[in-house]
């Protein structure tokens, strides 16, 4: 509790006006920062990382083990959604290079399949 009563008095005491955080007033819901969008193409990113993460322990490879090549399969406009978090997913799963192709490993999410080359 002092590390974020600390950080509230530097960022947002000012700004809130309330003496404490433990006093200030919880934030309202705003509907228009809602994205659908955004949150489907976020839980394919999941969804994907999950998987190499899979694979990875599949075949006793620690999860900072590089990988050469992911390829995903989709949708192609999920593949448009999807070049948007790249950085991403090369960064959490290590990956040299991501392309679209056929995938053979099931993600959890429908239409979306991966395949890992280590």
């Amino acid at each position: 509790p002092h590390i974020t009563e600390a950080v509230y008095h530097l960022y947002f005491a000012a700004r809130d006006g309330a003496e404490s955080i433990h006093l200030s007033s919880w934030p309202v819901y705003n509907a228009s920062l809602i994205d659908d969008s955004a949150e489907d193409i976020g839980e394919k990113a999941i969804a994907i990382i999950a998987a190499v993460r899979r694979q990875k322990a599949e075949n006793d490879l620690s999860l900072n083990a590089p990988v050469k090549q992911l390829v995903i399969e989709c949708s192609e406009e999920d593949q448009h959604r999807l070049a948007t978090v790249f950085d991403d997913i090369k960064a959490t799963c290590k990956a040299e290079e991501i392309v679209f192709g056929e995938g053979e490993v099931e993600t959890g999410i429908k239409e979306v399949k991966v395949r890992v080359v280590f």
